[in-house]
């Protein structure tokens, strides 16, 4: 939608009550076990963070899904 007064797009995000969801299986591209395993760690992160004490020198992993695919043939960690 444009502002008449400035001509430039404005951005209104739709009430949550009128969102639609559907479940789409087919269309995923991380299993629901990977998907798990990877919600499991991250919060495991957070736990972590919190009984550090300093959420800034506390080391976690920058990709969400670090750590978690491994070599088929000698099951090493890959990334």
């Amino acid at each position: 939608m444009k502002n008449p007064d400035t001509g430039k797009r404005v951005s209104r995000l739709n009430p949550a009550s009128e969102w639609m969801r559907k479940e789409v299986p087919h269309l995923r591209i991380v299993s629901d076990e990977l998907w798990a395993d990877a919600k499991q760690r991250q919060e495991k992160g957070r736990k972590a963070i919190r009984t550090a004490g300093n959420p800034r020198g506390a080391r976690r992993p920058h990709y969400l899904f670090s750590g978690l695919t491994k070599c088929g043939v000698c099951g090493a960690g890959s990334s």
